[in-house]
C-alpha cells in the first residue's frame, strides 16, 4: 500500500461575466438650490450640513452566488477630479466635504457621505459624483465606474420637489440573510457555516460558489488557508434523480485517532425527495491509477477504517433503482492521525485555471511526502496523478494515469472537457 495519497481540486475560473453597479441616496434624488445672485448668495437648500446625505455604490454580480459584490476598494471623484481622503474625511480640494462609508454591520455597501453644502465646489452648476471599484473575482479582477448627477440650479418660483426616499436602511436593494455561521462547539471541530435559505436565485439560477478563507496560525507565524466548494444549480430535467454520499456519523469524513473510522452513507433523492424503495448499491475506492470495485460492499452504508486508506481516500457509489443505474457520487476520506502526508506543491498556488487563454492555462504539481506537521522528507518516491469530473470519469489518458511521475500538469483542456472544476488525485508509488 502507498503511504500517502491526496486529492486537489482546480478551479476553473469562466470569463468574467456582467457586473451592473449605481449610485444611490436613501434619502431619495438629491439636489441643491440657492437663492440671490452669484455675486451674493443668500440660502442654499437643502443645506447638507444639516441633512449630511450618503451616497452607495451598489454593484451587483452575474458571475456566483455573491449576488451583490463587494468590491476590493474603490475610488471617488467631483467632477471628474479624484477627491483624497485623510482618514476617512476629504482633504485637498474639498477638504471637508466629503467622508468615506465603508461596509460595516448591516451596510453592505462603500459609500461616501456629503457633510458640507458642495454647490460653491461645483460652481453652482450641476455636480457629477464618480465611483471607481476594483472587484476580484478568483485571480480576475474588473474597475467597475458608476456616476451619480446631482442638480444645482438658482430656486425659482414654489421650488416644489418630489422624490422617492428608502423607507428602511436595505437602499432598495433587496437582500436576504442566506447564511449562518457555525464555529466549533463540544463535538464539532470546525469552522462552518450553514445554508438557512434556498440560494438560488441570489446565484442567479446558476452553479454557485462558497469560498472560505482562514487564519490559522503557529507560533508567531500566520497563513491564509483558501477552499471553495461548487454547488450546482441548475433546470430539472426527466427524473430528476440525484444521489449524494452523506456523513453517516458527526465525524464529517474525518479520521483524527489510531483505530478510527467513519461512515459514508448513500442517498439518493427524486426532485428532492429521498428514495428509500429498491435500491442498491455498488462501492468504489479510488487505487493508484483508477477506481476498484470493493467486493461485497452494497450496502447503503460503508465504513472506513484508517487502516483503509493513507492520509487521504476516495470512495464512489454507484445506486441502482429497480437495477437501473440512477446516479453516482464521489466522497473523499481524510486521515489525520496518519504519520505521513503529502505537499502537493502547486504552481500556481491559487490552484486556478482561467477559461480566458490570456489567463493562467495549467496548473502543474510537484509532490512530497513529507512527515505530518513538519514540512520534512520522509521518503523519495514518484507519484500516480488521476485526473477527473466531479463525476469520476477520467480526464488523463490511461498511461499517464499508470505511469509514475515526478510532476504532473492540469490543463485549460481537462477543464474544458469537464465543463468546469476538475480535481485530481495524487497517490505516492511506494
Amino acid at each position: 500500500m502507498s503511504v500517502a495519497s491526496t486529492t486537489r481540486t482546480i478551479k476553473f475560473i469562466s470569463k468574467a461575466g456582467t457586473y451592473t453597479a449605481v449610485i444611490v441616496c436613501p434619502d431619495g434624488d438629491l439636489y441643491q438650490e440657492w437663492e440671490g445672485t452669484l455675486a451674493d448668495i443668500t440660502k442654499i437648500f437643502p443645506n447638507f450640513e444639516q441633512t449630511k446625505p450618503v451616497l452607495y455604490f451598489v454593484c451587483t454580480s452575474s458571475r456566483v452566488a455573491e449576488g451583490v459584490a463587494t468590491p476590493d476598494g474603490i475610488d471617488y471623484y467631483f467632477n471628474g477630479t479624484k477627491i483624497t481622503f485623510s482618514g476617512d474625511t476629504s482633504s485637498g480640494t474639498f477638504a471637508g466635504l466629503f467622508k468615506k462609508v465603508a461596509p460595516s454591520g448591516d451596510n453592505l455597501y462603500y459609500g461616501l457621505q456629503i457633510v458640507k453644502n458642495i454647490a460653491e465646489a461645483a460652481g453652482y452648476a450641476p455636480a457629477v459624483i464618480k465611483m471607481v471599484a476594483t472587484v476580484s473575482y478568483g485571480t480576475q479582477s474588473d474597475q467597475i465606474t458608476a456616476s451619480y448627477t446631482i442638480p444645482i440650479q438658482q430656486a425659482t418660483g414654489s421650488s416644489y420637489r418630489v422624490t422617492i426616499a428608502a423607507g428602511d436602511n436595505k437602499n432598495f436593494v433587496i437582500t436576504e440573510k442566506l447564511f449562518k455561521k457555525v464555529a466549533p462547539s463540544g463535538d464539532n471541530l470546525y469552522y462552518g457555516l450553514q445554508i438557512v435559505k434556498n440560494i438560488a436565485e441570489a446565484a442567479g439560477y446558476a452553479p454557485a460558489v462558497i469560498k472560505m478563507v482562514a487564519t490559522v496560525s503557529y507560533g508567531t507565524q500566520s497563513d491564509q488557508i483558501t477552499a471553495s466548494y461548487t454547488i450546482p444549480i441548475q433546470q430539472a430535467t426527466g427524473s430528476s434523480y440525484r444521489v449524494t454520499i452523506a456523513a453517516g456519523d458527526n465525524k464529517n469524513f474525518v479520521i483524527t485517532e489510531k483505530g478510527g473510522s467513519c461512515i459514508l452513507k448513500a442517498m439518493a433523492y427524486q426532485s428532492g425527495q429521498p428514495l428509500t424503495a429498491d435500491l442498491t448499491y455498488q462501492w468504489e475506492k479510488m487505487g493508484v491509477s483508477g477506481w476498484e470495485t470493493l467486493s461485497g460492499k452494497t450496502a447503503q452504508t460503508l465504513t472506513v477504517a484508517d487502516s483503509d486508506i493513507t492520509t487521504y481516500g476516495e470512495y464512489r457509489v454507484t445506486v441502482f433503482r429497480g437495477g437501473a443505474e440512477i446516479g453516482k457520487d464521489i466522497q473523499g476520506v481524510m486521515d489525520a492521525s496518519d504519520p505521513f502526508d503529502i505537499d502537493t506543491h502547486p504552481s500556481p498556488e491559487d490552484e486556478a485555471i482561467t477559461e480566458d487563454t490570456s489567463g493562467n492555462g495549467q496548473v502543474t504539481y510537484t509532490p512530497v511526502v513529507v512527515k505530518r506537521g513538519t514540512n520534512t522528507k520522509a521518503l523519495d518516491t514518484t507519484f500516480y496523478f488521476v485526473v477527473k469530473d466531479a463525476a469520476g470519469v477520467y480526464l488523463n489518458s490511461q498511461t499517464d494515469r499508470t505511469t509514475p511521475a515526478a510532476s504532473y500538469s492540469v490543463t485549460r483542456a481537462h477543464c474544458q472537457q469537464a465543463g468546469g472544476d476538475v480535481s485530481v488525485t495524487i497517490t505516492a508509488k511506494d
